[in-house]
């Protein structure tokens, strides 16, 4: 790295931090988001550049997650994790609760979905009466562990056209294609979750990802780029390059996604 450079205005440096391998301390300067000066700590700095104290903590680059099915994981993290509900009252007041923390309304027009509920072990029966208690009109789906039963409320089973019992229960192959139903959801709806997912990850320091997504996603990912769907400090110019180069033959459909022409991932909080 150069041993000095021209103060710039937008400089950032990250004080005080340790590499691995080492105990000394540096200070790292950032210009444009490219790393551009690493040295000893306490050297005077241009004094318009925003200064981060990392009190000695370590800094290493960014992290890839080399296999992601990107899609499934944008939905799995806006689904209710009912795995850990004992009955069916138990289930039940998660679902009001994940509803109520997220502002979920009568009528919203994507259902809420729920998944990895065991009834089989259960002491209580699920009812349409307890789920529509707990739901006030939101329509919501939840998926059984093994995806053999789906408990519906009445907004949902109206707004997909199923006809429930008094338990709300479908099972087998009317839950089979139930499930597959709750799958088919608006571009924009997809997209906007893989955005939040991806911001989640840039917060633990994941700077790039490798997406095996089992579908050929080229144009999803080209939609999502021109539509700015992707999280701050992600390349755009690097992620169409990608995309639009050329595709070896016998490749499936994997998709990198460089970031921060630094590489570098700033984790919010502690792990």
């Amino acid at each position: 790295m150069p041993a000095s450079h021209a103060p710039a205005v937008n400089d950032l440096v990250l004080a005080s931090v340790r590499i691995p391998g080492g105990t000394a301390l540096y200070d790292v300067h950032v210009v444009d988001g490219v790393v551009s000066r690493l040295a000893p700590a306490g050297i005077p700095v241009n004094p318009a550049a925003r200064r981060v104290d990392l009190d000695g903590r370590y800094l290493i680059p960014g992290l890839w997650d080399e296999h992601v099915h990107m899609t499934q994981w944008a939905l799995a993290a806006n689904r209710i994790d009912l795995s850990g509900a004992a009955s069916a009252g138990e289930a039940a007041d998660v679902v009001r609760s994940a509803l109520s923390g997220r502002g979920r309304e009568a009528g919203d027009t994507v259902t809420a979905v729920g998944v990895g509920f065991r009834d089989a072990v259960w002491s209580d029966v699920p009812s349409l009466e307890l789920l529509d208690g707990a739901t006030r009109g939101v329509p919501t789906a939840l998926l059984s562990h093994d995806l053999h039963c789906v408990w519906l409320n009445s907004a949902a089973a109206s707004r997909y056209g199923v006809a429930v019992d008094a338990s709300g229960l479908l099972r087998e192959e009317p839950a089979f294609a139930l499930t597959r139903e709750l799958g088919n959801l608006p571009d924009a709806v997809v997209d906007a979750w893989v955005r939040e997912s991806a911001e989640a990850a840039a917060a633990r320091g994941i700077v790039g990802i490798v997406d095996f997504e089992m579908t050929w996603n080229r144009d999803v990912w080209l939609r999502r780029v021109a539509a700015d769907s992707m999280p701050s400090g992600w390349t755009p110019a690097s992620i169409r390059r990608t995309l639009t180069g050329p595709l070896r033959r016998g490749c499936g459909p994997v998709w990198t996604w460089p970031t921060g022409r630094g590489c570098c991932g700033w984790v919010r909080s502690r792990y």
